[in-house]
This record gives C-alpha cells, sequence and structure tokens, in this order.
C-alpha cells in the first residue's frame, strides 16, 4: 500500500498578495457592459494586466473539449475600486454556460516579475436571452439593417405612423 503523498502549491501562491474581487455580477449577457469591484486596500494596489473568463472544465478521456480561455477587454470605473468589463461578443468566441472569472495582476508586482497573479476565481453566468430587442428610432438605412444582422437573421419591429 502507498502512504507517500505529494502536496502541490503553484508557484504564485508565494508571489505576493493576490488581487480579490470584492463584487461580480452572477449574471452576464453578450456583448454588455457589467462591473466588478476589486480589493484595493493592500500595501500595493493591484494593477489589473487582465480579466479572463475560462470555462468550467468537461473531462472526458482524459480530455476537454470545452476548454476556454477568452481575454475580455475592461477600463477603470468612474466608481473608485472597481472595473468596467466588456462580454464576449457572442455565443462563437464563448458558448453560454458557467465560467470562472479572474483578474491577474501585472507581472512586476509579483515577487521574480515573472509571474501574474490571480484572483480566486467567481463563478458567473454567460447567458444567452432567447431573444434580444435592440431598440432603434429614426430611419433604418442598408447598412443599419446590416449592422443589426446577425447569424443570416434579422428581426426588427416597426411600429409605423400613418401620416
Amino acid at each position: 500500500m502507498e502512504r507517500r503523498i505529494e502536496v502541490y502549491s503553484p508557484g504564485y501562491l508565494f508571489e505576493g498578495a493576490r488581487p480579490e474581487i470584492t463584487s461580480a455580477p452572477l449574471v452576464i449577457n453578450y456583448d454588455d457592459i457589467f462591473e466588478i469591484g476589486y480589493n484595493i486596500t493592500s500595501e500595493q494596489s493591484p494593477e489589473i494586466d487582465s480579466i479572463v473568463l475560462i470555462s468550467l472544465p468537461s473531462v472526458t478521456h482524459c480530455y476537454d473539449s470545452n476548454q476556454r480561455y477568452v481575454v475580455l477587454d475592461f477600463e477603470a470605473s468612474v466608481n473608485y475600486g472597481y472595473l468596467n468589463v466588456t462580454s464576449p461578443l457572442d455565443r462563437y468566441i464563448a458558448p453560454p454556460g458557467y465560467y470562472m472569472l479572474f483578474l491577474l495582476q501585472k507581472k512586476y508586482q509579483s515577487v521574480s516579475g515573472e509571474v501574474r497573479i490571480p484572483s480566486i476565481a467567481k463563478i458567473v453566468k454567460l447567458f444567452s436571452p432567447r431573444q434580444s430587442l435592440r431598440r432603434f428610432t429614426g430611419t433604418l438605412t442598408q447598412q443599419d439593417a446590416t449592422k443589426l444582422k446577425t447569424n443570416g437573421l434579422v428581426q426588427i419591429l416597426c411600429l409605423c405612423q400613418s401620416p
């Protein structure tokens, strides 16, 4: 009977303080902007290098066919300690489902200067509403119709007034 064990400790645990996500939405819609709160009370405020979504694993026969690593665009919010994050554009970039949301610090903030230190993940649901209508007012041109086209289908709700 084998009685030895090995405890694995990832290297980033010894590289400095980790950023902390203090608030995040439970559900994220496609092509939307949402706000994430993060901890800025540590000795050295974390400078965020990137925000990523990683799909929850779905491993079978030693292969994960659902593997996703999606880098999200972000910018500082007008609210101190918050970031405005842009969700993935559509389900082809990131299929609907549950994801781990991470903040990654800049490399120079780690002890070695070689590691981007991750936060502890928050689980979020990337959601695709069955029908999403965009409000449009004015005259619809061919160029506007092309922009509204998604997956070869266009749904336009017209409210017409008789002259």
